[in-house]
């Protein structure tokens, strides 16, 4: 019979809140936010920045996972955090807002209530040199004052600043 050893933390308060919550809908539940942005974007740039605020943070690295015997999961912290991007070209498109919002509901539906840890970001280009950046987070490990965080501080690496401890 072979075994094998987790490394985890119990869930706090406001985890568990939101994990029994959770167990109530088909759906993990989210924090997003939206940073419109103007001028000339090197995407290149933006993505690494947002990989360095993401590996920075425990907790975007962070897999909820589910084990036998226990009935909440357990917080796996990975070694590094998963950034899952897409690009969406909107300038053909007639109707911005609307196409915005539907994928804003979408991405809501695309974060997995437990398991493999993950930022989800689109980025949707609305004129040449108009931008909108959607971040989604799962719940467990983000809230509206997280994504002010994730904000100052991606603009703190895209402006090529380093990050203060």
């Amino acid at each position: 019979m072979s075994s094998s050893t987790i490394t985890g933390f119990k869930l706090s308060p406001r985890q568990r809140q939101i994990w029994q919550q959770q167990s109530q809908v088909s759906n993990a539940l989210t924090a997003q936010c939206s940073i419109t942005l103007h001028g000339d974007l090197d995407v290149s740039r933006l993505q690494t920045a947002l990989q360095t605020v993401v590996e920075r943070h425990e907790i975007f690295r962070t897999e909820f996972q589910e084990t036998p015997g226990l009935r909440l999961p357990l917080q796996v912290i990975q070694d590094s955090g998963k950034i899952t991007w897409q690009k969406v070209d909107l300038t053909a498109t007639a109707d911005q807002t609307a196409a915005m919002a539907t994928a804003r509901d979408t991405e809501r539906l695309q974060i997995p209530v437990s398991g493999e840890a993950g930022v989800r970001a689109v980025l949707f280009k609305q004129r040449a040199h108009h931008h909108t950046l959607l971040l989604t987070f799962p719940a467990m490990g983000a809230d509206m004052e997280t994504c002010g965080i994730v904000f100052t501080q991606l603009s703190q690496c895209y402006g090529g600043l380093s990050l203060a401890e």
